[in-house]
């Protein structure tokens, strides 16, 4: 009887174990970056190696403007500085759409954590289809990516650097080679969102038109305004100035009054208290 109610015991505190992590895990809702909305990264993103961005197709636009056969780089990337942050353990899986209309084989993007800055063991590579007519969504475990790319910079490394909170993503985009990314003059994606969730399958159930329906209403263009027409100039006419208000006397007089009789009635107290005191000091003496 001893030895069931040890087991019932110990089953049950497995369950307090497991249970909050099942329920928490299902609670989390997906972190998405979402280029539809436009106006939301003006303060967010800087370009780097020759990377042309702009909002265009509802979705961020990328541009290479080195040539790796004039010896340049052809690595172009934007940073976004993310105004929040969450935990890279509670978000291993990544939703990317995108549209690669360059030659380049490989998505590839670089990250900062509370753990570590952007280094070469950020590196993480995703294979993609060329020449894209369409946009398509790729679905990924960052982690594992991540490790399985370090080879890329020669990288002997069993852990993976999607660890802490991450506060910074570094979209590289296109790459092709190394070094640098060798990535032609004049590549271009499109990517219209990035997103991170709890499990696969909560990755694979995201609807991102469902997503932007609950956030806000589609946005719509503003309609330019009519030029404003320029006012007639008016003839301002010549007022006559306000009258002086003659001050009424007897309101100063009342005001005058009464400092007279305060004054006399100060004096009367003056002279009392003197007189008083001399009565005293005679008495005193006599």
């Amino acid at each position: 009887m001893k030895g069931k109610l040890s087991l019932l015991i110990s089953l049950v505190f497995l369950l307090a174990l497991i249970l909050p992590t099942a329920v928490s895990s299902e609670e989390l809702q997906p972190v998405v970056i979402d280029f539809y909305y436009e106006d939301d990264f003006y303060d967010y993103y800087s370009t780097f190696n020759g990377c042309d961005v702009t909002w265009d197709n509802n979705a961020v636009h990328m541009i290479s403007t080195q040539d790796p056969e004039l010896g340049e780089k052809g690595d172009p990337f934007v940073v976004f500085k993310l105004d929040y942050m969450f935990s890279c353990d509670d978000y291993p899986w990544m939703r990317i759409k995108l549209k690669n209309e360059s030659v380049a084989p490989v998505f590839e993007m670089h990250f900062s954590t509370t753990s570590t800055s952007i280094v070469a063991g950020t590196c993480t590579h995703v294979d993609i289809s060329t020449e894209d007519e369409e946009f398509k969504e790729y679905i990924f475990s960052v982690p594992e990516r991540n490790i399985a790319s370090m080879h890329i910079n020669e990288l002997d490394h069993e852990e993976t650097f999607w660890t802490g909170e991450i506060n910074e993503l570094r979209l590289d985009g296109m790459w092709v080679a190394e070094p640098s990314g060798q990535v032609p003059y004049g590549s271009e994606m499109y990517i219209e969102y990035v997103a991170f969730f709890p499990t696969e399958e909560a990755a694979n159930n995201f609807d991102i038109e469902t997503f932007r329906a609950a956030r806000t209403p589609r946005p719509t263009a503003t309609p330019k305004p009519d030029p404003t027409a320029t006012p007639e100039r008016t003839e301002t006419k010549k007022t006559e100035a306000p009258k002086q208000t003659e001050t009424n006397k007897n309101d100063t007089d009342g005001g005058n009054n009464s400092v007279l009789i305060i004054t006399a009635v100060v004096g009367v107290i003056v002279v009392v208290a003197v007189a008083a005191a001399i009565i005293i000091i005679r008495k005193k003496r006599t």
